[in-house]
């Protein structure tokens, strides 16, 4: 594991030297909305993405991303256990570089994501995973820095012993954040 982050780090500095700015990482809080589980009983600490484009015709970019979360339990009546859900959302997205309107890059993005569930004081912890869609919107503040907002739907499969109603199923996350293009 700290192989692979060495060498991720590695790639990360070689390609901030570069002019193209394929590479961007951003740090946002996740605010859990809607009437669900995780609406109900979360709240956001931090959640980081970074962004890889490897495909720019003139007024798109595709790319890949990845993004990894943590929300903690609010601990009311539904969940009474000091819970962390932590997120990883591997996506395929598409953003827009229009001249005409050059600092806003409206995007969308496709992926899965992994939700773990690790409860303290008890040695077990739950997994969620299912289908993500991301809309985001973000705001060029200069070259290299940005402001976005983005909004995740996450559609989970229900567990076993879980009901499989809305309410245990679809998750909805807005992340407000700051980014910087490397």
């Amino acid at each position: 594991m700290n192989l692979k982050l060495f060498l991720l780090l590695i790639l990360i500095t070689i390609k901030s030297f570069s002019q193209e700015k394929k590479f961007s990482i951003d740090a946002n809080y996740q605010i859990p909305a809607d009437d669900n589980f995780i609406g109900r009983s979360y709240t956001g600490l931090i959640d980081v993405g970074l962004k890889y484009r490897f495909f720019d015709p003139k007024d798109i970019n595709i790319g890949i991303s990845m993004n990894a979360g943590i929300l903690k339990n609010t601990k009311d009546k539904i969940s009474p256990f000091d819970v962390t859900a932590y997120t990883l959302q591997p996506r395929l997205f598409f953003e827009l570089d229009i001249e005409s309107i050059k600092k806003f890059h409206p995007a969308i993005g496709i992926g899965y994501s992994f939700l773990t569930f690790k409860a303290k004081g008890i040695n077990t912890s739950e997994e969620a995973n299912g289908f993500n869609i991301n809309f985001g919107m973000a705001y060029d503040i200069s070259k290299k820095i940005y402001a976005q907002v983005q909004y995740d739907f996450i559609k989970t499969n229900a567990a076993d012993d879980v009901p499989d109603i809305n309410y245990n199923t679809k998750i909805n996350i807005i992340k407000l954040g700051l980014g910087l293009r490397l």
